[in-house]
C-alpha cells in the first residue's frame, strides 16, 4: 500500500473502524468478483483531507450491480457518509476505481 503522505493524519476511534471496514469490503469485493491481477491502494493526505484510492484491472462492476449495490456496496456508503465522504465508483470492462475523500475534521 502506498501511503503518500498520509503520515499525521489522526482519526477517533468510530471514524478509524469506518475506514478500515470500508477498506475491507472494498478489497475483500476486489478478491471475490473482481478476477483482477493487479490492485493498486493508495491513501493520501492533502491538506484537511483525506483520500483513498483503490483500483483494479479485473472484469468491473455491472452498471446494475452499481445502482443496486447488494450489502456490500451499502455498507461502504453508509460507512462514507458517516466520515462526511463522499463514495465515487467508476466502473467498466477495464477495471473498477473507488475513490472516498472525506475530511480530517469531524
Amino acid at each position: 500500500m502506498a501511503t503518500g503522505g498520509a503520515g499525521g493524519a489522526e482519526l477517533d476511534s468510530a471514524r478509524s473502524l469506518d475506514l478500515l471496514r470500508l477498506l475491507q469490503e472494498a478489497l475483500t469485493n476486489v478478491y471475490k468478483h473482481s478476477r483482477a491481477r493487479r490492485v493498486e491502494v493508495t491513501l493520501r493526505r492533502v491538506g484537511t483531507q483525506l483520500r483513498l484510492a483503490i483500483e483494479d484491472d479485473g472484469q468491473g462492476i455491472g452498471a446494475a450491480a452499481q445502482a443496486d449495490g447488494g450489502a456490500g456496496l451499502a455498507s461502504m456508503r453508509l460507512r462514507a457518509r458517516r466520515l462526511g465522504g463522499v463514495l465515487d465508483i467508476e466502473s467498466g470492462e477495464t477495471g473498477t476505481a473507488l475513490r472516498l475523500e472525506f475530511s480530517l475534521s469531524a
